[in-house]
């Protein structure tokens, strides 16, 4: 099975919202297009960065027809599927083929706790309900991790094509890079402050939330990295991971990543509830940093 994205930075694009928590469609568009002026190699709607677990089914859908048809072919476009259980993500896998979304995202079920042989039932029955890619999701917040024994077996079931590891740990990640990463399944780092050195590692790209305040910043290292010019990529990643800071300022780091594209004109800072906005002595924060780093 074709690979949509082989490498390069990937995105995980914000929703902008309204007051009632619908898609901000002109916001939405611009951020797209942000992204594309970045030189981003994809764009993944719905993931995590994009609030999929907390908005109204109807948004998660019209969000990810909204970047289908902004971005209209020029880079391929991931949709989000992760549901609590296996029935729930099918139905939003069939619903993004008939979007004609480029590939699927998987993360492993939340809430309930899985062992592994229902991790891999799990992935196994959306292979078998799909004709499109799916890349499965390896994050934290579904307090389960994968094994290279699990993505083993992934590894096996043709329609899943890569991960993006988001785990944090970095030994993992080498391993997984060494015995997986190839041409028909490859392996993105989901951390900003571990990208650069994921890449020198032999890493297919990254899946990078903050890439949505600096796409060409994310885009310049991939790039510095392929060209083996180590020095400008430290530089680089020493940049992104000082942005990478405003991440910590509140409980959620995604409010801070609402507030920084807003003051990149795309939407307001609006996050789902429970999120709060964030203070204005942490909004200074967020100004300062991107000023510091000519991101304004």
């Amino acid at each position: 099975m074709d690979v949509p994205v082989t490498g390069g930075i990937v995105v995980p694009i914000i929703t902008p919202l309204d007051a009632a928590e619908g898609v901000d469609e002109p916001a939405m568009r611009r951020a797209v297009e942000h992204l594309l002026a970045g030189g981003v190699h994809g764009i993944f709607a719905m993931g995590t960065t994009g609030e999929f677990a907390t908005l109204a089914e109807q948004e998660w859908r019209r969000g990810i027809e909204i970047v289908i048809d902004e971005v209209n072919g020029r880079v391929p476009v991931l949709a989000g599927v992760s549901g609590a259980g296996t029935h729930v993500t099918v139905q939003h896998l069939r619903e993004v083929q008939r979007m004609r979304a480029d590939a699927a995202v998987a993360a492993l079920p939340y809430y309930f706790r899985v062992d592994e042989e229902e991790m891999v039932r799990h992935y196994r029955q959306l292979a078998e309900a799909t004709s499109i890619p799916i890349y499965a999701y390896n994050t934290p917040l579904t307090k389960m991790t994968f094994t290279e024994q699990v993505v083993g077996e992934l590894f096996a079931l043709e329609p899943v094509v890569g991960l993006k590891d988001s785990s944090n740990n970095f030994t993992l990640f080498q391993k997984l890079v060494a015995r997986f990463d190839s041409e028909s399944f490859v392996v993105f780092q989901g951390n900003e402050t571990m990208i650069g050195h994921s890449l020198f590692a032999g890493a297919s790209g990254g899946v990078l939330g903050l890439g949505n305040v600096a796409p060409r910043l994310c885009v310049d290292l991939y790039e510095a990295c392929q060209a083996h010019e180590y020095e400008r990529a430290y530089g680089l990643q020493r940049k992104l991971v000082s942005l990478h800071r405003i991440s910590r300022i509140s409980s959620s780091p995604l409010t801070a990543v609402k507030y920084a594209t807003s003051l990149l004109g795309l939407g307001s800072d609006r996050a789902t509830q429970p999120f709060k906005s964030l203070t204005s002595e942490q909004k200074g924060l967020v100004k300062s940093k991107l000023e510091e780093l000519d991101l304004l």
